[in-house]
């Protein structure tokens, strides 16, 4: 009866028992898959002999905490399941620390250990919790307590708040500036190193490699930027920014019970902050402007024109040493009055009249600053004040400022008031009254345009028998001297050339004996210009005529040079006009003699042959025919004495001079005194130089320059332009003065053409060369010259500027472009590049867009471009650093046009490697006969394409219902403000990727620079299988906007190896019960989608469920069960059953299983069994046929409460006692 109530009582236990496991199963299948909100990490174990174990290292955060790394700061207790509420906890060192080494390796120490020390380190320093602070202290490896030590050595050195440092100061060349102290302090004022820095400048500079921006990684002391270039004047500023730095505030969540302390019964948690900081240094650079003193010459007056030359010494700071500096020279004539200084702002705005083109120059300043140059010009002989301003153009970009000097400043005025007054007499012939005319022709020069001149003349008959003064006359009149007539007033106005002339007559009557007739001429003082007046000497030979007396019985012979001016090779001849005068030619015909001088200076006109300057030769001396003729009337006896000149001009030129004597004839009678002429003549010499009987032949010297270096041998940049002077057909033994002028350089070979003041060029150097003549009027000189500063054909022209009387060419400038006064300095071909990318990826296709600059016209060269590969960001050199390495080099092929000019092109491409952070772009050109070869320098910033690559690495494994995250690795210099997005697939059974599932997109993850970046968790699906993770990688618009409806700049490939994440199970089930003392196992049932790798595990835990029914849930398993054995592993690689090794025990009790999954090179298993799952429960008991004793209650959560509400109803039938043991919902430790 017993026995049947009994098997009645179990029968319907059972079925009461499998009704409410049935509700129990389908309740827990209803149990959404594990979202809980932390989950292990790196770290370890630690145990406290087999009563006590908890975690000792990092948890990953769930994606809607914003960060990766949680740590406990409430040891012992359960794992929250969800991140709960928040507050702040100051604790700037353990932030520090917790910043600078999650996810790290600290020293040469594993990242579990660096984790485990950091963990220790917070719940030594910061635990809420006083109940297990001391058990992790005492329970933790001294191993960890040392790494530990180590860290906070370092935390409490550069522990938070921070700040971004940094100056900027004017460096003593005043061309650059230095970024001095750039950094990030801590707390205690230390540099703290480690965090990336960026530097953004702004204003007029920019690093040595032309970028504006430079990133670095901190350093423990301060970091310096001494190479900043400064291109102008302005405000530099410079921010500097520091990304990525641990806040002094932790964040604390509560965990699910919203209880923060040691009050909750669940973990505190704590998250790193990050914050940035930083600052802007400025420095206002003002432009050094350099001193101009100019000291003008006087000015020489050479005849034809006038030359001006001015002494312009630049001073500036002795940093400017060797910068070349532009300046430009103005001449202004201002007038005929003395100019006051005025304030000049342009050249525009410089007053007065241009009197020459104006002069520019580039010198070079020496080592203190300093350079002087001679500006030297012609301009017309206008009487007048001129005065120089001095220009420089802006240098170094506007560090060296533009000025220009005043007007009218008295050291740069000079004036030039030279006004000469000439006069000539001459006589006509007798007419029948026995009257002549005495003409006096009076030629002024050097008046200011305009100026009415005042001029007086007074003609005096010498006394006679009175010796008459030298060629110079006297100053005053002698004793005797009587003026003929009334005094003649002319008023001439000067024209545009400051010329004046004037015509005076007075008719006087032959005398009885020969009579000398001078003129006195003056001008009235003008004011500024012939201050002081003019009056002659009296007696100057050119102004004195000799009026021959009445002599009925002898002839009158006047003579006339064919021409008062003919070129070499020519022939001159003489005209005689005779009047007779009752001589009696019949019976005593006229006998001439004509002699031809040759004079090698100007002659003193009416002078006498004998008292002429210089060389004078008699030529030739020739009779002429008899004159027989008794015309009453005067003739002409043409063509007489011919002879041809020289045809060499040196020996042609010159003047040409006849002069005549007649012989007396008749016959004489004896008497006293003897030889008394009867009947006849007195014969006659007149050896007076006249200007009509005097034929002058200009030297006409030939002048030409050959320019260095020509054409055909073509100099560089630093060379020296020069030109050669070549005289011939000059004045023998003389002296000729030439002016060179060389012209701004210009692209193509200029055609010939004749300057003038409109269209005329810049001239870069003038130079005055004196050349002395031989004996054949040859001679030559070379100037000095200047130094090239640009390339380009350089034309010379050159303009005689003085030389002897009787020169012809003075102040004709030679053509321009004449191809013997060309110097070629090779054009310097530049190209301007632009790398097609700013960023690219692997595979990109890169070009180089290019002009090419400085080319003469129609010239082809071939453009190398090379590009390099660093892993590290160029720096502007003039070398090629000897880590950069050849990636590829392409050529193209261009052609200039007429005026040099190539337009834009782009390179054929080169393959971005993939093993390239940095690719630089280099170019050269080899040189050619018109041009200089060329390289580029290696770093320009716009040459440099970034490589950006991102290679991820995914959590290999994941248990199901736990969470799973990617690292993606990024390289190379992606751009600031870029974003990446993780897109997560389960991969279907097809081939084809197309075909699987995206289960969620994870992000936006701000990159700030290269490293390693961490995706949001995402909690894997609820199969096994493989599941996989994609990238995108944003980079921000030229407006600075992320658009993810555009294409990434990366994306991800699916099914990588390594972004693959493997999704595995294992669950067990025990034996059921045990004999006492008798052997047991539990079977693990082990879920895998492919076969791990060789050497995997399966290793379990057996607990003594000694803890009460209603245990709360701690970190490891229940709150008072007891650890009772750990079991080896077994090798467990694929799908399938995993029987663990046999154990007993020795005591009546309950014990449960823990399995866990390990796979090699992994601390942590990847997978792990749940605490107290029925399935993985053994009952030891002496009799395990039959159960009957009351055992240890589970936990009454979930459907066990459920479960044991069926159960009561149960036992209330049939009176006994069962004990239900569950299988928790696991969740990942």
């Amino acid at each position: 009866m017993y026995r049947s109530n009994r098997r009645l009582a179990s029968g319907l236990v059972s079925t009461i028992l499998a009704l409410a496991l049935l509700f129990s199963c389908a309740a827990q299948s209803a149990v959404a898959v594990s979202d809980k909100a932390f989950s292990r990490q790196y770290g370890e174990e630690i145990w406290e002999g087999k009563s006590w174990m908890s975690w000792l290292g990092s948890y990953r955060a769930s994606a809607a905490m914003g960060t990766t790394y949680a740590w406990c700061v409430q040891g012992g207790a359960t794992v929250p399941t969800s991140a709960g509420k928040s507050q702040v906890l100051h604790s700037p060192r353990i932030s520090f620390a917790l910043e600078r080494w999650s996810g790290m390796n600290y020293g040469s120490y594993s990242k579990d250990a660096t984790h485990a020390a950091l963990s220790y380190l917070v719940h030594s320093k910061q635990d809420v919790s006083g109940s297990n602070a001391s058990k992790y202290e005492a329970n933790t490896r001294p191993a960890i307590k040392a790494i530990a030590a180590g860290m906070w050595v370092k935390a409490d050195a550069y522990y938070g708040p921070y700040t971004a440092t940094g100056t900027l100061s004017r460096n003593a060349d005043g061309n650059t500036v230095t970024l001095s102290g750039v950094g990030v302090k801590g707390a205690k004022g230390t540099f703290v190193p480690d965090f990336r820095v960026t530097v953004t400048l702004s204003g007029p500079a920019t690093f040595g490699n032309g970028s504006k921006t430079k990133s670095f990684t901190s350093t423990a002391s301060a970091s310096s930027f001494p190479g900043i270039t400064l291109s102008g004047p302005g405000t530099v500023k410079a921010e500097i920014s520091v990304t990525g730095l641990p806040s002094a505030y932790l964040t604390q969540w509560s965990g699910d019970d919203n209880t923060f302390g040691a009050a909750g019964s669940v973990q505190d948690m704590a998250t790193v902050n990050r914050v940035d900081v930083s600052t802007t240094a400025s420095l206002a650079v003002s432009p050094a402007v350099p001193s101009i003193t100019t000291t003008a010459s006087a000015i020489v007056d050479n005849g034809s024109v006038l030359t001006h030359t001015d002494a312009v010494t630049i001073d500036a700071a002795s940093r400017f040493a060797g910068q070349k500096v532009k300046l430009t020279a103005f001449l202004r004539y201002h007038g005929t009055t003395w100019p006051s200084p005025v304030s000049v702002s342009s050249a525009s705005s410089i007053p007065g009249t241009a009197a020459a083109p104006a002069q520019t120059t580039t010198v070079t300043l020496n080592s203190s600053g300093n350079a002087t140059w001679y500006p030297s010009v012609t301009s017309s002989r206008i009487p007048g004040a001129y005065t120089w301003v001095v220009a420089n153009d802006a240098a170094l970009g506007g560090l060296l400022g533009a000025s220009i000097t005043d007007y009218g400043i008295p050291a740069e005025t000079r004036s030039w008031a030279n006004p000469l007054i000439v006069t000539g007499a001459s006589t006509s012939t007798p007419n029948a009254a026995n009257q002549v005319v005495v003409t006096d022709q009076i030629t002024g020069s050097g008046f200011a345009p305009g100026t009415t001149v005042t001029l007086r003349a007074r003609l005096y008959q010498h006394p006679d028998g009175a010796a008459l003064p030298g060629e110079n006359g006297q100053p005053t009149i002698p004793a005797g001297a009587t003026q003929v007539g009334a005094e003649i007033v002319s008023t001439p106005v000067a024209n545009a050339a400051g010329n004046v002339t004037a015509t005076v007559n007075r008719t006087v009557t032959q005398r009885a004996v020969d009579t000398s007739y001078t003129w006195v001429v003056s001008a009235d003082a003008i004011s500024g210009q012939l201050p002081g007046g003019f009056r002659s000497n009296y007696g100057i030979w050119k102004e004195t005529v000799l009026v021959r007396a009445v002599s009925p019985g002898s002839p009158l012979v006047r003579t006339v040079a064919s021409a008062t001016a003919l070129e070499p090779g020519a022939t001159v001849s003489d005209t005689f006009t005779i009047t007779r005068q009752n001589a009696d030619f019949a019976d005593y015909p006229l006998a001439i003699t004509s002699t031809l001088w040759h004079l090698s200076e100007e002659p003193v006109w009416n002078g006498d042959i004998t008292a002429q300057p210089g060389t004078v030769d008699q030529v030739s001396s020739v009779q002429l025919a008899p004159i027989a003729s008794m015309n009453p009337l005067p003739f002409d006896v043409a063509d007489q004495h011919p002879h041809t000149l020289p045809a060499d001009p040196a020996l042609a030129g010159g003047w040409w001079v006849y002069t005549y004597c007649y012989a007396a004839t008749g016959h004489w009678a004896d008497g006293t005194p003897p030889n008394d002429r009867i009947l006849g003549y007195d014969g006659y010499c007149d050896t007076t130089v006249y200007e009509v009987e005097t034929v002058a032949i200009q030297w006409n010297p030939v002048v030409t320059t050959t320019a260095s270096p020509a054409i055909a041998a073509a100099g560089s940049v630093g060379d020296t332009v020069a030109d050669r002077v070549e005289v011939e057909g000059g004045k023998p033994h003389s002296t000729v003065m030439v002016l060179l002028r060389a012209y701004e350089p210009v692209g193509a070979q200029p055609a010939i053409r004749t300057l003038t003041n409109a269209g005329r060029p810049e001239v870069v150097h003038s130079e005055q060369v004196q050349v002395q003549l031989n004996a054949a009027g040859r001679g030559g000189a070379a100037a000095d010259g200047f130094e090239a500063t640009s390339p380009g054909y350089y034309p010379w022209t050159e303009i005689l500027i003085d030389a002897d009387a009787g020169t012809a060419g003075i102040g004709l400038e030679s053509d321009y472009g004449i191809v013997s006064e060309l110097a070629l300095i090779k054009f310097q071909p530049a190209v301007t590049t632009m790398a097609s990318h700013q960023v690219a990826t692997e595979g990109a296709l890169l070009t180089d867009q290019f002009t090419v600059t400085g080319l003469p016209a129609n010239t082809t060269v071939t453009v190398t471009h090379t590009g390099y590969c660093s892993s590290v960001e160029p720096a502007l050199s003039s070398s090629i650093p000897s880590w950069a390495r050849a990636a590829g080099t392409v050529t193209s092929t261009v052609t200039s046009d007429a005026a040099g000019n190539v337009g834009t092109r782009v390179s054929p491409h080169i393959i971005a490697p993939g093993d390239c952070e940095y690719f630089t772009w280099t170019e050269s050109i080899p040189g050619g006969a018109f041009h200089e070869s060329w390289q580029s320098d290696y770093g320009i910033s716009t040459e440099v394409t970034g490589i950006v690559s991102v290679t991820t690495t995914a959590n290999p494994y994941a248990q199901i219902g736990t969470t799973t995250y990617d690292v993606a690795t990024v390289t190379g210099p992606v751009p600031a403000g870029s974003v990446l997005y993780f897109d997560y697939y389960r991969q279907s059974d097809s081939d084809d990727p197309a075909n699987d599932e995206l289960l969620g997109s994870l992000g936006p993850v701000a990159v700030t620079g290269p490293g390693d970046y961490t995706s949001p968790t995402i909690t894997v699906g609820d199969t096994t299988g493989h599941e996989y993770f994609r990238e995108r990688l944003y980079i921000p618009t030229p407006e600075g906007i992320i658009d993810t409806d555009a294409p990434p700049f990366i994306t991800g490939q699916p099914r990588l190896p390594d972004e693959t994440t493997t999704i595995v199970d294992v669950s067990s089930t025990a034996t059921k019960t045990a004999k006492l003392g008798e052997k047991f196992t539990d079977t693990v049932h082990l879920d895998v989608p492919a076969d791990l790798p060789g050497g995997s595990t399966i290793a379990w835990e057996v607990w003594d469920q000694t803890g009460e029914k209603d245990a709360v849930r701690v970190e490891h398993g229940y709150q008072g069960d007891t650890l009772l054995r750990q079991v080896d592993g077994i090798d467990a690689s694929a799908s399938g059953d995993v029987v663990s090794p046999k154990i007993s025990v020795a005591s009546e009790t309950t014990v449960y299983w823990v399995e866990a999954l390990y796979v090699p090179g992994r601390t942590a298993p990847i997978a792990v069994g749940g605490h107290r799952v029925r399935a993985e429960t053994t009952r030891i008991t002496d009799t395990p046929d039959i159960v009957d004793e009351t055992e240890p209650d589970l936990p009454e959560t979930g459907a066990t409460v459920t479960l044991l509400g069926l159960l009561g109803m149960a036992l209330i039938i049939v009176g006994g006692v069962i004990v239900i043991l569950r299988r928790e919902t696991r969740a990942t430790a």
